[in-house]
């Protein structure tokens, strides 16, 4: 049987990360409830959301999760035109420097799942260009247009968390009562199918990928050769 999570792992998980981790945070009007939801993910007090700037420090005093408001409302404008896509992904790429810490962004954006909306849907453009940038994106639709909106902005940031390498319990854990040794890195190989589509059918393709978790660094690779190799 799994053992249950303990408080005090909870507690434990972000001060036991190797690296320190950053949350931006793009709503017009939401911005204290999702830092907030992101407080309450890694058991820190909601209070901290009142302070400017937002940090929750590790046991030595030092920044162990920032979280800042971006505001710029050209981000998650509606593309308006054919070439709005790539001029998208060109401004975030000068608009934000490279991320120097694991960052993660959490992004309001309405709801273009209409038909008549879909093609002017700004989300691929601002995660390309936000990928680019070094950074990890997680979308929600604003409150007046999500009916459990509170449910799913903690389930998002849970999410976006998890992506970062957030996690209550280590992926290996030294069990003395094993013939495991006490360091052990992980190799896993996936492989993706990625699906055709009925209008061209014979794109249809694999891609195959390998992720490394070494004890030994504080971030996990991910390694993709290029498709059809």
């Amino acid at each position: 049987m799994k053992k249950k999570v303990s408080d005090v792992e909870k507690e434990g998980a972000l001060e036991r990360l190797p690296y320190s981790l950053q949350i931006e945070i793009h709503s017009e009007t939401k911005f204290k409830k999702l830092a907030q939801a992101v407080l309450r993910a890694v058991h820190r007090p909601v209070e901290l959301a009142d302070t400017n700037p937002i940090v929750v420090p590790d046991a030595n005093g030092s920044p162990k999760l920032e979280i800042i408001q971006l505001d710029d409302k050209y981000l998650t404008d509606t593309l308006r035109t054919d070439k709005a896509v790539d001029e998208r992904i060109d401004y975030i790429k000068q608009k934000y420097a490279p991320a120097n810490v694991p960052t993660g962004t959490l992004v309001e954006l309405p709801d273009y799942r209409n038909k008549q909306l879909r093609l002017k849907d700004p989300k691929s453009a601002i995660r390309e260009g936000l990928t680019l940038t070094g950074r990890i994106s997680q979308f929600l639709v604003p409150e007046h247009e999500s009916p459990n909106y509170t449910h799913r902005n903690t389930k998002a940031v849970a999410d976006l968390l998890r992506m970062m390498g957030y996690r209550y319990r280590p992926f290996y854990r030294y069990d003395k009562r094993r013939t495991l040794p006490e360091q052990l890195d992980i190799l896993a190989f996936y492989v993706f199918q990625l699906n055709k589509s009925r209008s061209v059918p014979f794109l249809a393709s694999v891609v195959k990928a390998a992720v490394m978790l070494t004890l030994s660094s504080s971030l996990h690779d991910f390694h993709k050769p290029a498709i059809g190799t």
